[in-house]
């Protein structure tokens, strides 16, 4: 363990140790948010500081916080089916992040969410997400394909800019729902609408 990891276990420990009363209670959400509002606002270094003392603090919470893993050197993790959001940016700049499979309890995912990952090259999106933020898969250029499911009921604008290797994406919907859902009249207004080029299929499946 190097002196940082060292360092910054102990700090948590004796963070841990002032708030017993919320760790006898197993409210470590709360205590998660009190860590992050008296020691950091820099909720990716909390987090480092968590996984580095290999606790799994996503059990205790309904959603992933803004900025969360922002910047993180993950190459993969597993989100809880406790999880109910993804919010904004919780996974912008995950530069070494490949893949992703979000549980099927996850309904929201907040802008940028997902943006900058680079090397993000497959993410799988369950029958229960519901709103899809701006830009949530900015600039990830791996990315060659994503099925959007049937439960989507909103979907924001420019969600896959900088995509520039997105070679299809499949809508588990009819054409004519998701161009009431994106409130735009043909193929191309949508294909302006999520900033995909004409090199990417468009399918539809409902």
């Amino acid at each position: 363990m190097s002196e940082v990891v060292k360092e910054n276990h102990e700090r948590l420990l004796k963070f841990i140790d002032e708030h017993k009363d919320l760790v006898q209670e197993n409210n470590f959400k709360e205590l998660y948010y009190l860590f992050a509002e008296e020691v950091t606002r820099k909720l990716s270094v909390l987090t480092s500081l968590f996984l580095e003392s290999n606790i799994n603090f996503m059990e205790y919470l309904d959603k992933i916080p803004t900025h969360c893993f922002r910047y993180s050197d993950i190459k993969n993790i597993e989100i809880p089916n406790n999880i109910l959001e993804i919010e904004e940016a919780a996974f912008v700049g995950c530069r070494k992040l490949v893949s992703i499979d979000i549980p099927s309890s996850v309904t929201d995912i907040g802008d940028f969410a997902f943006a900058n990952c680079t090397n993000l090259e497959s993410i799988i999106l369950p029958n229960s997400i519901k709103h899809i933020g701006r830009y949530a898969f900015h600039d990830c250029p791996k990315l060659t394909n994503i099925t959007i499911p049937e439960s989507v009921k909103y979907m924001s604008y420019s969600i896959f800019y900088g995509c520039t290797n997105l070679k299809k994406i499949v809508f588990e919907n009819t054409e004519q729902k998701i161009l009431k859902i994106v409130d735009v009249d043909t193929i191309k207004d949508l294909r302006n609408f999520l900033e995909v080029n004409n090199e990417c299929e468009i399918i539809f499946k409902g």
